[in-house]
């Protein structure tokens, strides 16, 4: 495995002169989804720094015009250890607002990839040294995923949720810093190669078939082509794109894979990716919910993914992450307090707004599995909240 010190050269000796003199990021982006809100990628960091206290000067890596450099986040990997033992204080919203970066973060590289422009991924290790360096930020960010609605970009949407996934798989597995961030940032990139593929194909919600299938399967050829011009360095992050639709039994794509032929990091990518296909909306299917698509994965898909990863996602990406919002069947909104190992879809809730979405504030925790009566029947995002009681 190439260690990010190797990278070094790689990522500041591979870059177009003309892309240096435009700095990534530079133009600041709308909100997720196209509705205006987002964030500049050139200055993310130092705002997470000014308004969250998440590093202190001393800890704050150098940064560089346009994103930070992996030289100045190597440096702080010893850090780390230091900010999460502080435990900052973080608003839930503040770190929530990171999803919609990294959105449109992708959304731009794929424009570049389209365009056939020379890109860095300095600015995508930035927020997923951020992740990783800040106390409860991948359950939050858990939550925000699997509470996606139909009007998100599906497709960007994927990249997003499949780099938080993979990530909280890797920690199950007990990844360090290190490993972490080559992990997020292969899921971030997984299908950069869909930019080559025409929208028609990319974006269809019906089944393909003939050539068109063969074309969308090429999408993994296309993005280790992409991410091995970015310099030898980045060979590990090339195989792992190239391989993640490989299955254990060896009936996945492009070279049809068997085990132990696949990398680590393809076959992690490969159960975050089907896992996300399942929880999120589709135009012909309704969502599975969390737990019913783990349990979709462990029955229907018995032998085409990693038993590791597999038995990783089941305790790590628990149905409803505490401090989501969940609705009840009585149309309650509810915050969850506690997880249920023991019956994952009966958390332990406090109800925020009532059925009307009038506030409630009566704060008794409801045990669901105890109350038989009232279970939950899906995820609310933040966004979704009477502004009342927005974080």
């Amino acid at each position: 495995m190439v260690r990010l010190t190797d990278i070094i050269k790689g990522d500041t000796g591979q870059e177009d002169p003309k892309d240096k003199e435009k700095p990534l990021g530079d133009e600041g982006f709308p909100g997720e989804g196209g509705k205006g809100g987002g964030y500049s990628l050139k200055n993310v960091g130092q705002d997470f720094r000014q308004r969250s206290g998440v590093f202190s000067s001393k800890e704050a890596p150098p940064m560089e015009k346009g994103g930070m450099s992996l030289k100045g986040l190597l440096s702080s990997q010893k850090e780390s250890e230091k900010v999460e033992e502080k435990k900052p204080s973080i608003p839930r919203g503040e770190i929530e607002k990171i999803y919609s970066t990294m959105f449109q973060y992708i959304r731009f590289i794929s424009e570049k990839v389209k365009r056939n422009e020379p890109f860095n991924l300095n600015e995508g290790l930035k927020m997923i040294d951020f992740i990783i360096r800040t106390p409860d930020a991948l359950d939050i960010l858990y939550g925000k995923a699997v509470a996606i609605t139909s009007d998100t970009d599906i497709l960007f949407a994927n990249f997003v949720n499949v780099s938080i996934y993979a990530m909280k798989i890797g920690l199950d597995l007990k990844y360090d810093a290190q490993r972490l961030i080559q992990l997020g940032i292969a899921g971030l990139v997984h299908d950069i190669g869909m930019a080559r593929v025409p929208d028609h194909i990319a974006r269809k919600t019906q089944k393909l078939e003939g050539d068109d299938f063969e074309l969308l399967k090429r999408h993994t050829v296309f993005g280790a082509e992409v991410l091995r011009q970015l310099g030898p360095n980045y060979s590990w992050l090339a195989e792992a794109v190239y391989q993640e639709h490989e299955r254990e039994n060896g009936k996945g794509y492009p070279q049809g894979l068997v085990g132990d032929q696949i990398c680590e990091f393809a076959r992690i990518i490969g159960v975050a990716d089907v896992y996300d296909a399942l929880t999120s909306p589709r135009p012909q299917r309704k969502r599975f919910l969390p737990y019913e698509a783990t349990k979709e994965i462990v029955q229907s898909q018995k032998g085409f993914y990693w038993p590791k990863a597999v038995k990783s996602l089941l305790t790590s990406l628990s149905a409803f992450p505490v401090g989501s919002y969940v609705r009840l069947n009585s149309r309650a909104i509810a915050r969850v307090v506690e997880s249920n190992k023991a019956a994952p879809l009966r958390p332990k809730v406090v109800i925020m707004f009532d059925a009307k979405g009038e506030e409630h504030h009566d704060e008794k925790v409801m045990d669901l599995q105890k109350n038989t009566l009232i279970y939950v029947t899906e995820s609310v995002s933040l966004d979704a909240l009477p502004a009342s009681k927005k974080p």
